[in-house]
């Protein structure tokens, strides 16, 4: 609501005459407040109007922020109507942006606030701030948490002539690092070359290598089948706790069931030397 002093002079002794100017709060029309986008590149339009014009407006300024920087790309920060554009609607494009990470959909408000110049009875300029709104918009994600495991052989043996292995790698970036340790079904039998492989936000998309060997025994056991299970670790991405994969082997035994016989001495005799 404005106000204005009135002199005294305006009083014809019959009545008030004033020249009033309506500043209309809702002279800013948008044509939605919800959108949709996504991380693939699609965009939504929102068309901004006003939805009259005074002789006594100079212009009307309006101004967009994103409420998330990360999720959304503004076409324009800033639209500015006028006498001779101002029944032509102005276009505002929200185009997703794209990221790595299995984050879900992301809603975000773009706010929009605007300002109207108008002109005084004195010939000066003033400003008023109109009736903003916002567009609450959602960024579609378009990235899933998962284990990429590539196995390369899946025979070892005891002998140590025959080596398998398989490659891990990640489909998403993780917003936290993840550890996977591999495990497998039997000890005795197989063994890797490292421990564990460690990604994070710098390597998820880099494949690591885990070499499987056979362990060697004196047991004649034939040929033993383990497995061997990826999975991360406790305190890794919540995203990636619960994700396994299972890879099948054979470790080939080398042992032979026999007797050893060692010839200490060949000969006898009838006297009854002893061989």
């Amino acid at each position: 609501v404005q106000t204005c002093a009135l002199p005294i002079s305006l009083f014809d002794g019959s009545g008030w005459s004033l020249s009033t100017k309506n500043l209309d709060d809702d002279v800013l029309q948008l044509s939605k407040t919800t959108c949709t986008t996504t991380e693939a590149g699609d965009a939504c339009v929102v068309m901004m109007s006003l939805s009259a014009w005074s002789d006594h407006f100079v212009d009307v300024t309006v101004d967009v922020a994103t409420g998330s920087e990360a999720e959304g790309t503004l076409s324009s920060t800033q639209f500015v109507f006028g006498a001779s554009n101002w029944g032509t609607p102005q276009e505002l494009t929200i185009t997703g942006n794209d990221d790595n990470i299995d984050d879900g959909d992301i809603t975000y408000n773009a706010t929009v606030t605007s300002q109207l110049t108008y002109t005084l009875d004195s010939g000066e300029n003033a400003n008023k701030d109109i009736l903003g709104s916002s567009v609450s918009v959602t960024n579609v994600n378009d990235d899933t948490a998962g284990l990429v495991v590539v196995q390369s052989g899946n025979v070892t043996d005891e002998a140590g002539n025959m080596t398998a292995s398989f490659t891990v790698v990640l489909t998403s970036e993780p917003a936290t690092p993840v550890v996977i340790t591999p495990k497998t079904s039997d000890a005795s039998e197989s063994s890797f070359d490292v421990s564990s492989l460690n990604f994070d936000s710098t390597n998820w998309m880099e494949p690591q290598q885990v070499v499987v060997s056979g362990v060697d025994d004196f047991v004649h056991d034939l040929d033993v089948a383990y497995t061997v299970t990826i999975t991360a670790d406790a305190g890794s991405d919540e995203k990636y706790i619960g994700l396994a994969e299972e890879l099948t082997y054979v470790n080939e035994d080398d042992d032979v069931v026999g007797i050893y016989t060692v010839v200490v001495k060949a000969n006898t005799s009838e006297g009854g030397d002893a061989g």
